[in-house]
């Protein structure tokens, strides 16, 4: 059965959620009363207004040629230009950071609607995306990045980490993370080799889009469920797009894969760089999944964030528009990205006793050095350098994590008002410069989308809207919240039809928080029916209120969240699909069935 919410960016999801975006962000009313009561939370009730940007901040670092911070800087020495237009700099700051005990339970400051983003910073946030490759055989990258966590880190600092399709909580609790790049490191060649082996057929694209075999999916859950885990999350599967309008750079296009076949004709039939060209293709798919959830996710945190990118190969965009459609989500969030190829310039062959998959079957060692791989180099480069990060090929992990941390110690934080607020140019490069002194290095954003943007009102109702929109467009379901669903059609008295869902949602996730004696939680749901052509014929959009005594709870715990919704439809519906959402928990579940 084909998930019919599986391209969130391109198919029936998004046909039926411009509407929404448009009006606003979901409202969801508490529910009253003692036991779980659903409220409905209709989708065009604006939970955001749409903002003129006032002020532009750039967080910038200047190093030497040693890469040390350079920290004696005046405003007078820096130069701010958009669009080749010299700017008045209006707000002017330094900040170094220094070492602070940590709040119990901290966690990443969210954006308010008020934020102009000039408050200086007390804390790092870096979320560590783990790409594929072999990371540690290669490189020690896996050492490098758990001694940059446990030696180098500020106590207040918070990290996550990204690997594969599961992600941690943001914890300023540095041993849980260590935890998990420790099995990370013992188990992920393993996992590689295997992945290598589906890769070399026709179902690479069943892990590209999320699908990850059962066996697989286990050894990757005891990454990251073992003893000392701060949490985890799944990820949502891949899309056809990186994000709604933006250039397509998931699945090869027929285009692409014409001109690698031709190629290869040209010199005398199929050769490894076909075969290369879908292997590298599906890696990217994979890996821009991961950066595009952490670019998401980091979205409305405050401040200057980092996501170090760590991958044998990078990842391989041969369209020029396509690294900056990269760069500018990543700036529009305000977030560095850092990349770390721990591959080098050339690829070179491994002796085949480390490839032990988790199947049976051993993987063969790589081939001759890449072709692609310049282009991934070139990438990776370009991404990193537009978003004010650094870019790492030739020398050691220790290096690159090394000069992370020396750059983002001390920061200069500009502002100036743009010269023309309105949308004549949707998207301003910006080049800041420091006067005198051609030898330093500066590193800051190099762009931003101008114009109006959506600025939520109520953070809450934004993470929950956009928390569905995604699972939404998930290729595979999103199991952190188990849920079981049934569904059923049925026709009213007076002639149209409607779906009868009842659902049990598992318990054992969601958060409760004891208030008054009773056991208090929230989850949002939202249901949408499908025809055979994957049109959204139908959806209800509720919120289960639950505020349970002792007794109620441990039924509950026992028993399940049971829920049923009757969800009127303009046709014939062929699926449904339930999504639920724990805010408190930032956990999401879904479930999709056919009728019949």
């Amino acid at each position: 059965m084909y998930d019919f919410l599986a391209s969130a960016c391109s198919g029936s999801l998004m046909r039926f959620l411009p509407a929404v975006v448009v009006a606003g962000i979901v409202c969801m009313p508490a529910a009253v009363g003692t036991t779980q009561a659903p409220v409905p939370f209709p989708p065009q009730n604006p939970g955001a207004f749409r903002s003129s940007i006032e002020l532009v901040p750039l967080d910038v670092r200047v190093l030497d040629r040693s890469g040390n911070p350079v920290i004696d800087l005046k405003q007078a020495d820096f130069l701010v230009k958009e669009d080749g237009a010299l700017q008045a700099i209006r707000h002017f700051s330094t900040h170094a950071l220094i070492a602070e005990a940590p709040a119990p339970g901290a966690k990443p400051v969210s954006r308010s609607p008020t934020s102009l983003g000039l408050t200086p910073q007390s804390a790092r946030t870096f979320l560590l995306v783990l790409g594929r490759g072999r990371l540690q055989v290669l490189d020690q990258s896996i050492d490098a990045a758990i001694a940059f966590v446990r030696g180098r880190l500020l106590p207040q600092d918070q990290v996550a980490v990204i690997a594969y399709n599961r992600s941690t909580n943001f914890t300023a609790d540095h041993d849980q993370i260590v935890h998990v790049l420790e099995r990370f490191r013992q188990m992920h060649s393993r996992i590689e080799s295997t992945i290598e082996m589906a890769e070399a057929g026709p179902s690479w694209i069943n892990y590209g889009s999320g699908k990850v075999p059962p066996e697989l999916q286990a050894s990757i859950d005891q990454i990251f469920q073992g003893p000392g885990s701060p949490g985890y999350r799944q990820l949502p599967g891949a899309s056809d797009q990186l994000i709604p309008g933006d250039t397509r750079v998931g699945m090869p296009q027929e285009e692409e894969i014409v001109a690698a076949k031709d190629a290869d004709t040209s010199t005398g039939g199929l050769t490894a760089s076909f075969e290369e060209f879908i292997r590298t293709r599906g890696q990217t798919l994979q890996d821009i999944t991961k950066i595009n959830v952490g670019l998401d996710y980091l979205r409305f945190i405050e401040g200057e964030k980092h996501l170090v990118y760590v991958a044998e190969d990078g990842v391989f965009l041969p369209r020029l528009e396509s690294e900056y459609s990269v760069a500018a989500v990543a700036n529009d969030a305000r977030v560095v990205i850092d990349t770390i190829q721990t591959g080098g310039l050339g690829r070179t062959p491994l002796p085949s006793s480390i490839y032990k998959p988790v199947g049976t079957i051993a993987a063969a060692p790589p081939a001759d050095p890449p072709r692609a791989k310049p282009f991934a180099n070139s990438t990776m480069r370009t991404i990193a350098e537009l978003t004010g990060g650094q870019s790492v090929q030739t020398e050691s992990s220790r290096t690159a994590f090394d000069r992370i941390d020396r750059s983002t110690r001390f920061e200069y934080l500009i502002g100036y008002y743009p010269p023309d607020p309105a949308r004549t140019r949707p998207y301003r490069r910006i080049v800041v410069s420091v006067l005198n002194h051609p030898d330093y290095v500066v590193l800051c954003r190099h762009g931003y989308r101008a114009g109006d943007q959506v600025v939520p009102v109520d953070l809450q109702q934004f993470t929950t809207y956009r928390r569905i929109a995604t699972a939404g467009g998930s290729a595979s379901a999103v199991s952190d919240i188990k849920v079981k669903l049934t569904a059923s059609l049925m026709k009213r008295n007076d002639g149209t039809a409607e779906v009868v869902v009842d659902a049990t949602i598992d318990p054992a996730r969601l958060a409760f928080t004891m208030v008054d004696g009773r056991h208090v939680g929230a989850v949002d749901v939202a249901i949408f029916c499908g025809d055979p052509r994957e049109d959204v014929v139908g959806d209800a959009w509720q919120r289960i209120d639950l505020n349970l005594s002792d007794e109620t709870y441990s039924r509950v715990q026992r028993e399940g969240v049971n829920h049923t919704a009757h969800v009127p439809v303009k046709a014939q519906p062929r699926y449904v699909k339930i999504i639920v959402y724990d805010y408190a928990a930032d956990l999401v579940g879904t479930a999709v069935v056919s009728l019949k």
